[in-house]
């Protein structure tokens, strides 16, 4: 049985800055092989396994949008995965792409620097109340004070119960994401009452924004200040679909908007294939296999019985 599974690995420590591999699987054991080019040679290690462990996740390939034109964007456009800290906004025309976890998290945190914002929204979005926000002043995020994280060192039983506490007012909440449940009823008339109060009753606004559909079809997400930015003078949003990336910025069926910074909150691909070639028993790619489903019992695949 044989395997070649080319692996990513993040080396800033060294000048090469990424690592290359495979893999064979020589039944019983996975031999990774991992090349690592250094200025231009290559250096070979060679680690021997057992069991192979993918625990790379789904977080971790992140997706850009899928229109053209983005790698002739004479600006900067920055993937909300892969978040570039060095950019300064202050003053610049920005694009952010998206209306989920990321983009409603970011807009609020760019808004008030940025010269204009136009916020690209292909699909509404559940936005709930902070999670357990019944535990915090206000219901809002804040700083504990430095007499309070004193006092969590000096007695970690306190921060343990607090811990728990907030632990349980969130995972008692799973009953809203189950369809018509008297929970998910509850939450959903609750979020849309919440929602058109923070949008003003814009009955525009609120027709656009607030969805259709059950709570937890998509992430729930609370968007603190996310509501609030849409509406400040600086900036506008675009339900319409994007068509192209300019050299100059987006386009859409309603022309073209110039920009200095494409932000894209895009999302990942969680399609649970590996994000790395792996090629199994009978020569069956895992990528093939789970392409549209991933299958496994009690954790171990089918052709690859050592992964």
């Amino acid at each position: 049985m044989t395997a070649t599974l080319p692996l990513r690995r993040a080396a800033e420590a060294e000048a090469s800055g990424a690592h290359n591999g495979s893999a064979t699987q020589q039944s019983p054991n996975w031999v990774p092989i991992l090349e690592q080019p250094v200025f231009k040679k290559r250096k070979l290690r060679v680690d021997e396994a057992d069991v192979l462990i993918n625990g790379s996740g789904i977080l971790h390939k992140w997706s850009w949008p899928d229109f053209g034109g983005l790698d002739t964007f004479r600006g900067k456009e920055i993937h909300s995965a892969a978040w570039d800290a060095s950019v300064d906004w202050t003053g610049k025309r920005v694009a952010i792409i998206g209306n989920g976890s990321s983009a409603i998290q970011i807009l609020p945190q760019m808004q008030p620097k940025a010269a204009k914002i136009v916020n690209y929204i292909r699909t509404p979005t559940w936005i709930s109340a902070n999670y357990a926000s019944q535990l915090i002043p206000d219901g809002k995020n804040f700083n504990y004070t430095e007499e309070e994280k004193k006092e969590f060192r000096e007695n970690p039983k306190k921060l343990l119960e607090l811990q728990s506490l907030i632990k349980h007012h969130i995972n008692k909440s799973f009953l809203a994401l189950l369809v018509d449940t008297p929970e998910q009823l509850r939450a959903e008339a609750a979020f849309k009452k919440e929602m058109e109060k923070r949008l003003n009753y814009d009955a525009g606004l609120c027709a656009k924004l607030i969805p259709k559909w059950k709570v937890g079809c998509r992430r729930l997400t609370p968007g603190e200040g996310c509501l609030e930015a849409l509406q400040e003078p600086n900036v506008a949003i675009e339900f319409a679909a994007i068509e192209a990336a300019t050299e100059t910025g987006i386009k859409t069926m309603n022309g073209t908007e110039e920009f200095d910074i494409i932000v894209c909150a895009t999302g990942f691909d969680v399609s649970f294939a590996p994000f790395w070639d792996l090629v199994g028993k009978n020569g069956i790619r895992l990528a093939d296999q789970w392409r549209d489903d991933p299958e496994a019992y009690s954790g171990i695949c089918r052709y690859c019985k050592h992964l």
